[in-house]
C-alpha cells in the first residue's frame, strides 16, 4: 500500500524551512521504494499511478530507471549482433539508425531517465526537432528518428529496465506535409524510354541499362535484386527468374529481407528475348553475374540510376547528348511500379500479384495497389445485383 507524508527539514546554510512530500511503497518484489516530490498534487497523482503499475506488474522505480543513451546503447549493441548473426538486419540499416540515434536522438533527449519520459515531453521534443531553425526535420525523417526511439525504448521495456512504452502506448503528432504518391511513368513514356535503346548512339547510357529496364519493368524485380542476379538464376526452360539474393547499397549480398522476397518469377515473351541477346552479347553463364563492371564486379547502384538518369533525359530531348548533372523525373524503383499496374490491369488475382512482386502480406499489396483493383463497372454490377436479390 503506498502512502504520502509530509517532510519538513531546516537549510544549515540558511536557517530556511523547506517542505517536501514523499510516497513510500513497496514494489512487486516487496522492496521500500520512496519518491519525493515538492507538490502534494504530484504526489497523489504517482501514488495512484504507483498502486496501478505495481499491481500489473509494470512497475521500475526511477533510481532503477536507466536513460535514454544507456537504453539506446542496449539496443544498438543488440542490432550490431542482429547484423553479425544475419537475423532480419543489414548492415546499411544499421548505419542509417546510427545517424538517426547520433544525430538527433541523444544529444537531444539521451540524459532523460525512460521513467520520466511522457506523452507531453516526447511531443515537445518532435516538435522541437521539426521546428528548429538549424536543419528541420522533414515529416519523413521524424517518423524514421521517432520509430527509433520507440524500438530503443521497447527494448529496454522487455527487459524490465522501464514500468511501459510511452512511444508505443501513444500516438504522436509529426509535424509537416506527407510526402506526396511518388509518380510512376505512363505507357507513352515508357515506350519513350525503351525507343531510345534502339538508337545507335546512346550517349553514356550503359549497354547493361536495357535488361535492367526490361527486367524491372516485366518481372518487378528491385534494382537490389537485379544487381546480384546470376545466369544460373534464369531458367529459360522453365521460363523464370529465381529470385534467391539481393544486394545493399555497400555491395553485400543476402538472401532477401522476407521469405516472400526468394520467389519464382515468370518470364513475359518480351523478356525472354531480351535476356537471350543480352547473355550472347555479354558471354555469360553458370555462375557468372548477368551485369558486372569491365573487371568483372557487380554493378554499383548509383552507376546503374545515372545511366538512368541519363536515359531519361536524352528520351526527353530527342536523344540529344548532355553536359550539366540532370536527375531523372522517375526512380529506378518506379518501373517496379509500372510492372505491377501492368499486372492488375492485365486481370491478375491479387494474389498471385503479391507472390510475383514478393510482398510479405496480402494487405500490403493492397496498401500500395490497391487503387489500380478498383473497378467501378465491376463494382455498379454487383451492387446492382444486390439490389435485385433484395427486391426480388
Amino acid at each position: 500500500m503506498a502512502s504520502v507524508r509530509k517532510r519538513s527539514w531546516t537549510n544549515p546554510k540558511t536557517g530556511e524551512i523547506k517542505t517536501a512530500w514523499q510516497v513510500s511503497y513497496a514494489d512487486a518484489f516487496g522492496k521500500r521504494k520512496t519518491e519525493t516530490f515538492q507538490k502534494k498534487k504530484d504526489a497523489d497523482d504517482f501514488r495512484s499511478k504507483v498502486h496501478i503499475d505495481v499491481n500489473n506488474g509494470t512497475h521500475v522505480a526511477r533510481r532503477d530507471s536507466i536513460t535514454v543513451s544507456q537504453a539506446l546503447d542496449m539496443w544498438m549493441e543488440n542490432n550490431d549482433k542482429r547484423v553479425r548473426a544475419k537475423d532480419h538486419l543489414r548492415m546499411h540499416t544499421l548505419r542509417s539508425m546510427t545517424s538517426w540515434v547520433e544525430n538527433h536522438i541523444r544529444p537531444t533527449i539521451g540524459n532523460k531517465k525512460l521513467t520520466d519520459l511522457n506523452p507531453s515531453l516526447i511531443q515537445a521534443w518532435i516538435d522541437d526537432l521539426a521546428y528548429r531553425e538549424d536543419r528541420p526535420l522533414s515529416r519523413a525523417s521524424l517518423g524514421h528518428v521517432v520509430g527509433c526511439l520507440r524500438l530503443a525504448v521497447q527494448f529496454a521495456f522487455v527487459r524490465a529496465k522501464v514500468g511501459r512504452n510511452v512511444l508505443r502506448d501513444h500516438t504522436f503528432r509529426l509535424p509537416g506535409r506527407k510526402a506526396a504518391p511518388r509518380e510512376i511513368p505512363q505507357k507513352i513514356q515508357i515506350a519513350a524510354f525503351l525507343a531510345e535503346f534502339e538508337r545507335k548512339h546512346w550517349g553514356g547510357v550503359a549497354p547493361y541499362l536495357k535488361p535492367m529496364v526490361m527486367i524491372a519493368l516485366y518481372a518487378g524485380l528491385r534494382k537490389g535484386e537485379i544487381r546480384p542476379l546470376r545466369w544460373c538464376d534464369i531458367d529459360f526452360e522453365r521460363q523464370i527468374i529465381k529470385v534467391r539474393r539481393s544486394a545493399d547499397n555497400l555491395g553485400n549480398v543476402d538472401e532477401p529481407k522476407s521469405r516472400a522476397g526468394i520467389r519464382d518469377v515468370p518470364i513475359a515473351r518480351v523478356l525472354m528475348g531480351v535476356l537471350k541477346e543480352w547473355r550472347l552479347r555479354s558471354g555469360g553463364r553458370g555462375e557468372d553475374l548477368l551485369f558486372t563492371t569491365r573487371g568483372g564486379q557487380m554493378i554499383d547502384g548509383p552507376s546503374i540510376l545515372e545511366s538512368w538518369h541519363r536515359l531519361q533525359y536524352r528520351a526527353a530531348n530527342g536523344g540529344r547528348g548532355r553536359t550539366q548533372q540532370f536527375t531523372g523525373e522517375y526512380s529506378f524503383h518506379a518501373l517496379r511500379h509500372v510492372c505491377a499496374s501492368l499486372l492488375i490491369e492485365s486481370g491478375l488475382p491479387p494474389k498471385r500479384v503479391q507472390t510475383i512482386m514478393g510482398h510479405s502480406s496480402i494487405q500490403m499489396t493492397f496498401d500500395r495497389y490497391g487503387h489500380l483493383f478498383e473497378n467501378p463497372d465491376l463494382v455498379a454490377g454487383v451492387m446492382d445485383k444486390l439490389g435485385a436479390d433484395l427486391v426480388s
